[in-house]
């Protein structure tokens, strides 16, 4: 069971290629070369998979459903929840990698995750494929920092804010229990006094403040 779990560990980050010399694992007693060989001989993991450049390929597809399936078996989820990304470096060639050039490691597999914000365990991810819908980045040109625009569906809560000037994108914030309000807050810099005004909504106790926080009280 052992070097079946370190199989999936190494397909998983260097793929179905001879990496004799670039073999990420240094210590053989962890899980060498020559085993991930001999298990590639005896396995075929694709055989069954679609082919790569259709619509339904997913090679994460099998170990994703049984571990989210293991996921709802054994963890019960609390109220407060919060949705994550993950970054898996990879060296992999697969429709699903992410290229980062900002990152010293350029090729990652990004995985979103819903998390208990309590414990941190994780209770169901997916990996992401890119997505789906283009936006149109005239739009972005036209939106002024610190200023937020609200949403509400029911108990359902978007706000969308601008934190920073050299971030791009905005930050999305959805939420099942807070406010539609900003509040001033007060920080420090240089012996300078500087008034910041942000909404409530950021200072959920247990958002995971990455890309996106998306926190539940069901």
């Amino acid at each position: 069971m052992r070097n079946i779990r370190g199989f999936i560990c190494s397909i998983k980050i260097v793929g179905n290629r001879k990496l004799d010399t670039s073999y990420y694992v240094r210590d053989k007693d962890i899980y060498s070369s020559r085993k991930l060989k001999i298990n590639f001989e005896i396995f075929s993991l694709n055989s069954l998979c679609f082919p790569s450049g259709q619509k339904k390929y997913d090679p994460c597809a099998k170990f994703v459903r049984h571990a989210n399936r293991n996921f709802k078996l054994h963890y019960a989820p609390y109220q407060e929840l919060s949705i994550d990304e993950s970054l898996i470096r990879t060296l992999c060639h697969f429709s699903i990698t992410q290229y980062l050039p900002n990152k010293k490691h350029h090729r990652w597999v990004k995985f979103w995750l819903l998390c208990n914000a309590v414990s941190k365990y994780c209770l169901i991810f997916y990996s992401y494929k890119g997505a789906e819908v283009k936006t149109d980045s005239d739009g972005k040109n036209n939106v002024d920092l610190n200023e937020l625009k609200y949403f509400r569906n029911n108990d359902v809560l978007f706000c969308a804010y601008p934190g920073k000037k050299s971030v791009k994108n905005l930050i999305l914030l959805i939420s099942t229990k807070s406010i539609d309000q900003n509040v001033t807050i007060i920080r420090k810099q240089h012996s300078r006094e500087k008034h910041l005004t942000k909404p409530v909504i950021v200072y959920t106790s247990y958002g995971l403040y990455i890309d996106i926080i998306f926190v539940f009280y069901i």
